[in-house]
């Protein structure tokens, strides 16, 4: 029979990256095809649309922006909140049998109960980069077969795969960084529906009731979703035009990292 301390110290197997976030990002490939496939049944009635080339590769590029800004956030935030209490230190001091407190050495893992390491520094950094490198390799059986269905070729793909890369930066950041700090995990989900939800839904209002102008365009290249969905269009060049809002993820990305940092300074 095993103790506390020695189930602790057991190995994760590499299986049980799969329990949690990896399941959510499969079902998030699968419905975001299968929209791809039938558009008819999510597109509005009243406005027609093309029959060839299908929607697909667009559809499951705005469903991995939700992924990333939505979904796996929660799922970082989770394993986090179970590893160490919201506000904890990075470094929390442990006490020996003599009465002695000792610092947690940096990259110390904890057991996550679904299965990823998590750590304070480089080892939670290193999990989370395998599982993305993992949710790269799954998701491409689903790429294939929206690049088919939306008469796209490589240079499409490998556009889109660029505009998510800096989109997952940003909401990895946010949720792992930010949410580490005080109270930071109620900022990082309002951060992040801002980003997935708010950004278009200013776009569509700024649409409806201002005037024409330059600013629409600014919402629409700004907002994730929306500047995936152009992204994806079939036979386009294979740098992003423009190429600016990806820098603005990634910018979003480095500066929710020394937000956090600098809140857990304080705390």
């Amino acid at each position: 029979m095993t103790t506390g301390s020695e189930q602790a110290a057991a190995p994760v197997p590499r299986t049980a990256l799969w329990r949690g976030g990896g399941v959510l990002f499969l079902l998030v490939c699968l419905a975001s095809l299968a929209v791809g496939i039938w558009p008819g049944l999510v597109y509005p009635t009243r406005l027609a649309f093309p029959a060839a080339p299908l929607p697909a590769l667009r559809t499951l590029a705005a469903g991995l922006v939700l992924h990333a800004l939505l979904i796996y956030p929660l799922v970082l935030m989770r394993r986090l909140a179970r590893s160490r209490p919201a506000g904890a230190p990075e470094n929390p001091p442990s006490q020996t049998p003599d009465g002695a407190t000792t610092n947690v050495p940096d990259g110390a893992t904890t057991n996550a109960p679904d299965g990823v390491a998590t750590s304070v520094h480089g080892g939670f950094v290193a999990a989370t980069a395998c599982e993305l490198l993992a949710f790269a390799i799954a998701g491409g059986p689903f790429f294939l077969v929206a690049a088919y269905l939306g008469d796209a070729v490589v240079s499409d793909v490998l556009r889109v795969l660029l505009c998510l890369s800096g989109v997952y930066a940003a909401g990895w950041a946010i949720a792992s960084r930010l949410a580490r700090s005080p109270g930071g995990r109620s900022v990082s989900v309002l951060a992040g529906a801002l980003l997935a939800l708010g950004l278009p839904a200013a776009y569509y209002l700024a649409l409806e009731f201002a005037p024409a102008g330059a600013a629409h365009r600014v919402l629409y290249d700004l907002a994730p979703v929306t500047f995936l969905w152009s992204q994806a269009a079939s036979r386009l060049a294979f740098w992003p035009q423009p190429l600016w809002p990806v820098a603005v993820y990634v910018a979003l990305a480095a500066a929710a990292v020394l937000v956090g940092w600098a809140m857990n300074r304080r705390a």
